[in-house]
């Protein structure tokens, strides 16, 4: 985990400054994984997988654990946390790592 998160921050340290993206609250989140370049797009995947991976079996949201089911997909993950930041435009505000927290443990809470 600790790896991914090293090098995500280096690639992000490397790329040029008109092309980094800061993702503060689940606004900047939403408008970062719905853009159509590759760079956001790489980024937005990059950013809820090490969150995501974060969160995985460590992370409790409320009284709820995280469980992915089997065959999981980082797009699938993806989807979940864009749909849930679009049908809650009350939270946008809120940090984007909390937002993605509380995507996925109701996507996938644990029984």
């Amino acid at each position: 985990m600790k790896k991914h998160l090293m090098i995500i921050g280096a690639l992000l340290a490397a790329t040029p400054a008109e092309a980094r993206v800061v993702t503060d609250d689940g606004n900047e989140l939403l408008e970062v994984c719905t853009r159509d370049d590759y760079f956001s797009q790489g980024y937005c995947l990059g950013y809820i997988r090490a969150l995501s991976d974060g969160v995985d079996m460590v992370l409790y949201t409320g009284n709820q654990k995280i469980c992915y089911g089997d065959n999981v997909t980082i797009g699938q993950i993806r989807d979940v946390v864009i749909d849930y930041v679009k049908r809650n435009p009350a939270k946008r505000n809120k940090n984007a790592m909390v937002l993605v927290s509380w995507a996925l443990a109701e996507a996938w809470p644990c029984q």
